[in-house]
């Protein structure tokens, strides 16, 4: 790990600057994300990761679209499919 005083040097930030960045809280928004976040997994893992992330995520609260599409991309989840696709070969001639 480098020196904290090289690092801001490097940076161009301040020392106090960065020592309130480390201290600061997360956005109401971004606690939010983080606690649908949690709900969302719960879900999924509920159902036996038989649901598909955008079911999920509506399940855990309704929110706005961007939202949901950015709860999907931050929690890879792949739905478990029960049964295998069935595969009909056209008919012989």
């Amino acid at each position: 790990m480098f020196p904290i005083t090289i690092m801001c040097l490097v940076l161009l930030v301040s020392r106090a600057g960065y020592y309130a960045w480390v201290e600061c809280q997360p956005s109401p928004h971004t606690a939010e994300d983080l606690r649908l976040a949690v709900l969302v997994r719960e879900a999924f893992e509920r159902s036996r990761n038989t649901y598909g992330s955008p079911r999920v995520v509506q399940e855990g609260r309704p929110s706005a679209r961007e939202r949901r599409r950015r709860l999907r991309h931050l929690l890879p989840l792949s739905d478990r499919h029960l049964k295998e696709p069935i595969r009909r070969q056209p008919p012989m001639m």
